[in-house]
């Protein structure tokens, strides 16, 4: 778990220089936390220390919230006093964040669906090649129909032909 600590705080520290040297507008952490999701990415696979430590904070993330939640309680009389103007700023923040993430999700999907992938699609593509092989046997049968009546006819034809020569 050590280790997994050290390699969350390495790419914390490298965030932290970029912002400090190159990009001073983005916090370091989140440029760490970027870089870190880039390496796992082009890895193709996550350390088994650096997994017990996200699975550990996974588990205690609710702990994240009581900073928050002190400053709430802290900040009452400020929030009451601005309410209209606080209320107003988390309901056009919430409506971008659901915009630009519509918006990313859109421009970052494949052309071609998860869906054909899954279970559910395999299935649905037996059963149409099913119905697709009922309906072409369905076809065959009626084609072999036909040829048989238009034999029979013709054969009934021929004897009645013969009979009245």
């Amino acid at each position: 778990m050590i280790d997994g600590l050290v390699q969350i705080f390495i790419w914390q520290g490298i965030g932290e220089l970029v912002s400090k040297f190159i990009l001073p507008q983005i916090p370091g952490p989140v440029i760490g936390l970027i870089l870190l999701v880039a390496f796992l990415a082009i890895k193709g696979e996550v350390n088994p220390s650096l997994g017990k430590v996200a699975d550990t904070f996974r588990q205690h993330l609710a702990l994240l919230f009581v900073p928050a939640s002190v400053g709430v309680i802290l900040f009452l009389p400020e929030l009451k006093e601005h309410a209209f103007a606080v209320g107003t700023a988390l309901t056009v923040s919430v409506i971008l964040a659901i915009a630009v993430t519509g918006l990313v999700l859109k421009l970052f999907s494949f052309k071609e669906p998860a869906y054909e992938n899954s279970k559910a699609y395999r299935h649905e593509m037996k059963l149409l090649d099913e119905d697709r092989r009922l309906a072409l046997q369905k076809e065959k049968q009626a084609r072999r129909s036909k040829k048989r009546a238009k034999q029979d006819l013709d054969s009934t034809g021929d004897t009645v032909g013969e009979n009245d020569d």
